[in-house]
């Protein structure tokens, strides 16, 4: 961190999870050097990283595929919002986007299966065809869009979600981007340290 201070760029983006960028956020305090954006990876999108930080956390920004607020639903789950409140009475706590994304797996399997309409057990032929099932997926659920590359280096990964900017303001995260999307304004430049 002293390296980058002393070049002083107005944005600095870090990856990681939460130890090493709560590590960072103190460096950089300690060396009183506040880029006008720090944008971090997965750490932010996690409670225990703004808990950790206080105060120091806010300002800081990353990109997710899933949050709370956005403004998708689908039968079974209901809302994004429904979900975090059948999760949060279930488990006791807020769902991150890991935890949707399981559930919304759950989702694409049955929707397959339904496809496919077989029952199981599945022959070696039948599950052949369930693979392919799944990866013609195209459906909306309370985590959002889903459907599959079906070809090359991102074969099989979801090219429907619509990243979601965030950023930590007053210790809790939220969406400041894109505009369908924005629960606050984007904080820029950040200011100094208190």
């Amino acid at each position: 961190m002293s390296k980058i201070a002393a070049l002083n760029p107005d944005i600095v983006a870090v990856g990681g999870h939460e130890e090493p960028l709560i590590n960072v956020i103190k460096t950089s305090k300690s060396l009183n050097y506040r880029p006008k954006a720090l944008i971090m990876h997965y750490g932010v999108t996690n409670p225990a990283f703004a808990k950790a930080l206080g105060a120091d956390a806010n300002g800081t920004s990353g990109v997710a595929v899933w949050l709370p607020t956005v403004p998708y639903k689908d039968d079974l789950f209901g809302t994004a919002q429904d979900y975090v409140a059948r999760a949060q009475a279930k488990f006791g706590h807020e769902p991150d986007y890991t935890e949707a994304a399981c559930s919304a797996s759950g989702l694409v399997f049955a929707d397959a299966a339904k496809r496919l309409g077989k029952k199981p057990s599945l022959t070696p032929k039948d599950r052949v065809a369930l693979k392919d099932a799944i990866a013609d997926t195209d459906i909306t659920t309370f985590y959002g869009p889903i459907k599959f590359e079906k070809e090359g280096d991102h074969y099989h990964d979801n090219i429907q979600p619509v990243p979601v900017v965030i950023q930590i303001q007053d210790g809790k995260t939220v969406a400041v981007g894109p505009k369908e999307a924005a629960a606050a304004e984007f904080i820029y430049p950040l200011p100094g340290w208190k």
